[in-house]
């Protein structure tokens, strides 16, 4: 029988980025983003900043910090399994004021932060476990980014390196976020 098991934290499962867009040694700002759907606990929600350069025009991506559904390979009925595998990047389309205009991603800015402080997020990452044993909403697919984000936000207020009223009120206004489609 083969089991797909949660892998978290291997370095197997990192995926190389600075081939993409290398992370600089400068102060930017942290984001909570949110990519909303029809209803707000389907939003995806991560924690990025923008990488690829020295300087804001030249930064052409988002390093992403976020939980992803591992596959099941095997058994479709198996419990959904979440897991943080590394960041993420992606480039930018047309977002600079915060905005993407394709899908309604609206970003909450956190602070602004040094290359140190933006590795030690993705170090908490790395120890940020879902509870998919406590029946609540941590297991539900529509709530596990928020749950996961949520508590990873949390450590990062706990490790000093954001405001202790960043992380509320980025939650209370990314609550707030949906979209209709008409």
């Amino acid at each position: 029988m083969i089991e797909v098991t949660n892998k978290q934290g291997q370095p197997e499962l990192s995926a190389p980025t600075d081939w993409l867009a290398f992370d600089y040694d400068v102060a930017t700002p942290v984001y909570l983003v949110v990519e909303p759907s029809p209803d707000a606990q389907g939003s995806r929600w991560s924690i990025a900043w923008r990488v690829g350069g020295q300087t804001d025009d030249k930064m052409t991506a988002w390093c992403y910090i976020s939980v992803d559904l591992l596959p099941a390979l095997v058994d479709l009925d198996e419990p959904l399994q979440y897991a943080y595998t590394g960041p993420m990047i992606k480039t930018v389309l047309d977002d600079r004021y915060g905005v993407s205009h394709a899908g309604g991603v609206r970003r909450h800015e956190l602070c602004t932060m040094t290359l140190a402080q933006r590795q030690v997020i993705q170090r908490l990452a790395e120890t940020t476990h879902l509870d998919s044993t406590s029946g609540n909403s941590e297991a539900e697919p529509r709530g596990a980014s928020q749950a996961w984000v949520t508590k990873l936000m949390n450590k990062m207020s706990n490790a000093g390196l954001t405001p202790a009223t960043a992380a509320p009120n980025a939650v209370a206004a990314a609550s707030n976020v949906s979209i209709s489609y008409a």
